[in-house]
């Protein structure tokens, strides 16, 4: 009996570790699974991405899409760096939303928004969305980004701004007596500039030559955005031989001298400053050898690195207006001449187009995307939530 009693004992205990064993590794199991059950989302749920706070065009996004000044993202937007990663993160997760510069992926056919090929090649599942807003009676109407849509703002666009930095204690006030004035008349009744910097000299030429010449504006409309037409000032301008003869000697810059030029800020602009650059050393290759450096990391960080001991840049970027602090920490104001908008950009609202089945483009608006991208709960939207809805 004691001998039948001793087994018993022994075989619940086995039993008994066993279970125990079995509820360990359950328990791990769930410590390791559970979260991400918790946090997956269904599969019709939408994904939106947002850019990260250095963006500019997140900033325009915030005021030009959402109307939203103070935009602070919620638990449903996640941060990707620049406008590939963003792209990149919209293809491949799903039903998901997300913003892009228009030059990015699209261009202009008969002043009709078109997928560039390149891109619809190498990204077939993505399309852009139409945008809603309401008119001054109250009733939505529809705006596809077209070139009249964006010119009038119906469809959400912003400026792509440049601004021009003399750095190391050269004399700002005598380069940017060399404005518009100066290149539209000729007039050599300037300040000279007494510097043997000749890429100051050259930086500020193509500054320049991107920001009021004619070729420059028809180089940016291929590139998909708007070029300002420079109309309140007079027009675009022709820089011919003689236009960059006479700076030349007014500026004493020397035949044949290598430039360097650094360029920082907007990651959205990139695109269209390598396109004005490529064409712009082409062209002035009779007389200097250019070498462009773009360094691009944000609107935010435009300020920061064009000062003295940052960069070498003299040339920054902006996907946005620039901030009263901003402006202020250089002592400009909103209406320096340093500080000018050379393109127009649309913002387009892109989604995957994966398990889609849209007759025509999809339509949204600033209060569907306001509740989609700031929204503090874990909220599940389909597109049926973003697109087409009902008023």
């Amino acid at each position: 009996m004691k001998f039948k009693l001793k087994l018993k004992i022994i075989c619940d205990s086995n039993i008994f570790r066993v279970i125990m064993s079995i509820f360990i590794i359950i328990c791990l199991a769930l410590v390791i699974i559970l979260p991400s059950i918790l946090n997956a989302r269904p599969s019709w749920s939408v994904m939106a991405f947002n850019r990260d706070s250095s963006s500019g065009t997140r900033e325009a996004f915030a005021e030009k899409v959402l109307d939203n000044d103070s935009f602070s993202p919620g638990f449903n937007a996640r941060e990707v760096r620049n406008n590939d990663a963003m792209i990149n993160a919209v293809a491949s997760n799903g039903p998901s939303v997300g913003y892009v510069s228009f030059g990015t992926i699209a261009e202009f056919e008969n002043d009709k928004p078109v997928l560039k090929k390149e891109f619809s090649d190498k990204h077939p599942n993505i399309d852009f969305a139409s945008f809603e807003s309401q008119n001054e009676n109250g009733e939505w109407e529809k705006y596809e980004p077209t070139l009249n849509n964006i010119k009038s703002s119906n469809y959400p666009s912003r400026n792509f701004n440049s601004f021009f930095r003399v750095r190391n204690g050269e004399d700002e006030s005598t380069i940017l007596n060399f404005d518009y004035d100066y290149w539209k008349n000729q007039n050599t009744d300037v300040s000279y500039i007494d510097t043997n910097n000749n890429n100051l000299k050259g930086s500020y030429l193509f500054y320049s030559w991107m920001n009021y010449s004619t070729k420059a504006g028809e180089i940016i409309e291929e590139d998909g955005e708007i070029s300002t037409d420079l109309a309140d000032m007079g027009g675009r301008i022709d820089f011919t031989k003689s236009t960059i003869e006479n700076y030349t000697n007014d500026v004493n810059l020397e035949k044949g001298s290598h430039i360097s030029v650094e360029i920082v800020g907007s990651t959205s602009a990139t695109s269209v400053v390598t396109s004005l650059t490529k064409y712009f050393q082409e062209a002035i290759s009779p007389w200097f050898d250019y070498n462009f450096v773009i360094a691009t990391n944000g609107s935010g960080d435009a300020f920061k690195e064009a000062v003295p001991g940052a960069t070498d840049a003299y040339i920054g970027l902006q996907s946005r207006e620039a901030s009263e602090d901003e402006l202020k920490s250089w002592g400009w104001t909103e209406n320096s001449n340093s500080y000018n908008a050379f393109a127009i950009d649309a913002i387009l609202i892109i989604y995957n187009t994966n398990n889609t089945n849209y007759d025509e483009r999809p339509t949204t608006n600033s209060e569907i995307l306001n509740e989609l991208y700031t929204n503090n709960k874990h909220v599940y939207y389909g597109y049926g939530d973003i697109f087409n809805v009902e008023h």
